[in-house]
């Protein structure tokens, strides 16, 4: 199938479907192209409609780490981070971003104390939200 027609389809379905998963598909494919803008574009919006996808903040946060778009890409791994307090390639992303951001060990200090902050803002809202994600280990 042609690559054009191939996106197209995506484009397509994922009109027909907001919020479906797809749009994640549409992005990388237009990533693969070279069309970083839309690709951003088509995942933001996506993300808008299907806010707890973790899977398509995550890819976001990256393509903008990419770009160099600290800020953007800081925001993004944030809200992954709302939604999944354990996600580990948030966490290592935000210490990288931080550590561009930021330099001097009262900076380290500082953001160490923010992260950890964070974290516990985060496993506190699971509690009073009654999650029931949380204290589940992957045994059980």
């Amino acid at each position: 199938m042609n690559a054009d027609i191939f996106i197209e389809k995506l484009r397509e379905r994922v009109r027909k479907t907001p919020g479906s998963p797809l749009f994640l598909s549409l992005a990388e494919e237009l990533q693969k192209r070279d069309a970083h803008e839309e690709a951003i574009a088509v995942l933001k919006s996506g993300i808008e409609q299907s806010p707890s996808f973790v899977a398509a903040k995550l890819t976001l946060g990256r393509w903008l780490f990419k770009e160099e778009k600290l800020d953007e890409a800081k925001k993004a791994f944030y809200s992954i981070i709302e939604h999944a307090p354990s996600d580990r390639f948030a966490a290592l992303y935000l210490n990288e971003i931080e550590d561009r951001l930021s330099s001097g060990k009262d900076d380290v200090r500082r953001r160490t104390i923010d992260r950890l902050n964070i974290f516990r803002e985060a496993i506190h809202k699971r509690f009073e939200t009654g999650s029931p994600d949380v204290g589940r280990t992957k045994e059980g």
